[in-house]
């Protein structure tokens, strides 16, 4: 999966590197700007998860007798 992650974004490269600087700058920006949103968003629904999970072990149970001693 890494390995071909790699040649497609060698191949985008390449493929910016032919439109120019002006093109090129704004699909490279669009790009570096979507990746950093999405793992803004991805870090936003991981800590959503966290928190509720830690919410629910850390409400008091109610103690219970051991019956087998």
């Amino acid at each position: 999966m890494v390995i071909l992650t790699i040649g497609l974004f060698i191949i985008l490269g390449y493929i910016l590197f032919l439109f120019g600087p002006e093109i090129s700058f704004i699909f490279g920006f669009g790009i570096l700007a979507g990746g950093l949103f999405r793992g803004l968003y991805l870090l936003n629904e991981i800590h959503k998860r966290l928190s509720e999970s830690d919410r629910q072990t850390l409400e008091a149970k109610p103690a219970t007798k051991n019956e087998n001693i």
